[in-house]
């Protein structure tokens, strides 16, 4: 049977795991074993979660880097038939899937996308040879996804067949075909990622949670209107609630050339805001609202038997304290048309930069310091305003207009701007120069440059000084910035870091969750 596509969940799941749940469960254990209950475990085959092999442990936090598989899962049984008819549109898909890094340091993490749509290498269904899945893949109608019946009920998959009996499929298939388990093997065996744990979690566990949260405010460019969706929105600043929100993620035909494409770019842009209204202080010094939020997260949320209890994912919780906006980047793993297929993508060689990063847990580029001697690591809390600090632009990239650009985003936030300058010969990353009595200053302005270094080097008097070199990120939101109006367009990317992973591929292009924004949502 042919089935209507669906669209794909919010990947807003994820304040349950590097937000929230660090926010409560380390501060409220009596509150988090009341919601013990609410945990429930997924049924996932033994020994396919596990760490890599001879990972590396960092010395400050005893910790290795772990990855964590989220799924919004896609299904029109019970609280989520409103989405569609059961009957019609039976079983459980996941059109949303996330591999979540986070690093051996907990200081930062990555969000990758795995698009629905992709033609990835999978384990063989059970039954089928690799010619026959190969031609039902190549086949496949572009508004269906699959032909099994339910999630985990379909014809079964077979994870430990030879690669050589895997064969390209729709990636949102697996779920349908073997289960959690196929998801996760096909995810490993294509990325060469360990995956340590996974959640899981629906429309209404998402939409629970916004409303635990209150509202969300988001930023559109243009209106919007999608009859498909329910969205209609005038262009500017909103506050959604969960059922306007699961709209605003849901929505396809009403921005851009109505792809994926666009709706993706949204859902990142709701998630951004989602983590950045939960880390701020109205929810984190209201104790009924965290516990509201994680009272909605734990009852939408299935996770591997490891994780689901309370002691679990406290010290999950205990591990993400010093992890903020700033420090999570999302993005969509790049693709490529699939040849077999013009409706279909395919995984481009710019993805394998992407999991080497993930692998071997290196620092994103161009956030890697730029010299030992940097007098600091700049605070993660601010201690002065914005207008406060008066600070001089050196663009040290080689890229025409880059430091005008870094200029007006700084202004926007309430920074006193002086000089824009282009320095005499190219240098790496981003680095604030300070006299000892601007420590402060110095660190609030490289809260708005991600991986910046600190350098004691500048002489009395003198303003701060920001040099932004080659590999340099776009200015981010400071926590406490002057002003509601979005950062201006940075349509401007410095030059990669000469011999860096990624220097030959410009694809990999992330969004930083503090990166406040206005979501284009302009047609066409």
């Amino acid at each position: 049977m042919r089935r209507r596509r669906r669209r794909p969940i919010l990947k807003g799941i994820v304040i349950a795991l590097v937000v929230v749940l660090a926010v409560v469960l380390g501060g409220g254990l009596y509150a988090a074993y009341r919601l013990n209950g609410n945990l429930s475990s997924l049924d996932i085959t033994d020994n396919l979660l596990k760490p890599a092999p001879g990972a590396t442990t960092d010395p400050t936090t005893g910790h290795t880097a772990m990855n964590i598989l989220v799924m919004g899962v896609d299904t029109r049984e019970g609280a989520n038939s409103a989405y569609g008819d059961p009957t019609k549109d039976p079983g459980l898909r996941s059109d949303t899937t996330m591999l979540v890094h986070l690093a051996a340091d907990r200081r930062s993490a990555v969000v990758v996308s795995i698009p629905r749509d992709a033609m990835i290498p999978a384990p063989p269904r059970k039954g089928e040879s690799a010619a026959s899945a190969s031609a039902s893949a190549t086949a496949t109608s572009p508004t269906s996804s699959s032909t099994s019946t339910q999630a985990g009920t379909g014809p079964g998959c077979v994870i430990d067949a030879p690669v050589s009996q895997w064969s390209k499929r729709i990636f949102n298939s697996n779920i349908e075909d073997g289960g959690v388990s196929c998801v996760v093997a096909t995810v490993m065996q294509n990325t060469g990622v360990s995956i340590d744990h996974v959640m899981t979690v629906d429309f209404t566990g998402f939409k629970n949670i916004v409303d635990a949260m209150g509202t969300v405010e988001i930023c559109t460019t243009s209106p919007v209107k999608d009859k498909y969706s329910g969205l209609d929105l005038a262009a500017g600043r909103h506050r959604l609630d969960g059922e306007q929100a699961l709209a605003f993620v849901r929505t396809r035909h009403g921005v851009g050339d109505g792809s994926d494409t666009g709706r993706v770019r949204l859902q990142q842009d709701f998630l951004a805001a989602v983590v950045r209204q939960a880390t701020s202080t109205g929810v984190l010094l209201n104790p009924p609202k965290l516990y509201n939020v994680l009272d909605a997260a734990t009852k939408s949320l299935k996770t591997d038997a490891d994780l689901a209890n309370v002691s679990s994912l406290s010290g999950l919780a205990s591990q993400l304290r010093e992890l903020r906006p700033a420090g999570i980047r999302f993005i969509t793993a790049p693709v490529e048309p699939y040849p077999a297929n013009r409706d279909r993508v395919q995984l481009s060689p710019a993805a394998t930069d992407l999991w080497e990063i993930l692998r071997e847990d290196k620092p994103w580029p161009g956030t890697t310091g730029a010299s030992s001697s940097a007098s600091a690591s700049p605070s993660a809390t601010p201690t002065v305003a914005p207008s406060s600090v008066t600070v001089s632009v050196e663009n040290s990239s080689g890229t025409s207009g880059l430091g005008g650009q870094v200029a007006q985003a700084l202004r926007v936030q309430g920074f006193t701007v002086g000089a824009v300058t282009a320095a005499a010969s190219p240098s790496n990353g981003v680095v604030v120069h300070h006299s000892a009595a601007q420590l402060a200053q110095a660190q609030e302005v490289a809260l708005a440059f991600p991986g910046a270094s600190l350098r004691a080097d500048g002489p009395a008097g003198a303003p701060v000084r920001v040099s932004v070199g080659r590999g340099a990120p776009k200015v981010v939101a400071v926590p406490n910035r002057s002003g509601t109006t979005p950062l201006p367009a940075q349509p401007i990317t410095a030059a990669p870091v000469p011999g860096s992973t990624t220097s030959s591929t410009p694809t990999l292009q992330a969004k930083v969750a503090s990166d406040d924004v206005c979501s284009d949502t302009s047609k066409g």
